[in-house]
């Protein structure tokens, strides 16, 4: 059994982490996830401020089947392919 959860910049996906007894495995959403962060922070102002670095956070962890691998390269597959 694993934990998986979501790190976002307000509210956009940019990695997955997961963890079991294992250890903890991390991965990186598709770029475009970034780029997104990327032009809204331009365009907000926030680019470079305290405000830009305030708007990182993780979601909760929920449990989930497998490893801890299998677990981040599900869920990170799920959002890559479930968001434009």
């Amino acid at each position: 059994m694993a934990q998986a959860r979501i790190m976002y910049w307000k509210e956009i996906p940019v990695q997955v982490q997961a963890r079991d007894d294992q250890g903890v495995v991390s991965r990186q959403l598709d770029e475009r996830f970034q780029q997104g962060v990327d032009a809204i922070s331009m365009l907000d102002g926030s680019a470079g401020s305290d405000d830009y670095l305030d708007a990182w956070e993780w979601g909760a962890f929920s449990e989930s089947d497998g490893t801890a691998e299998d677990s981040a390269d599900a869920l990170a597959e799920r959002i890559n392919s479930g968001f434009p």
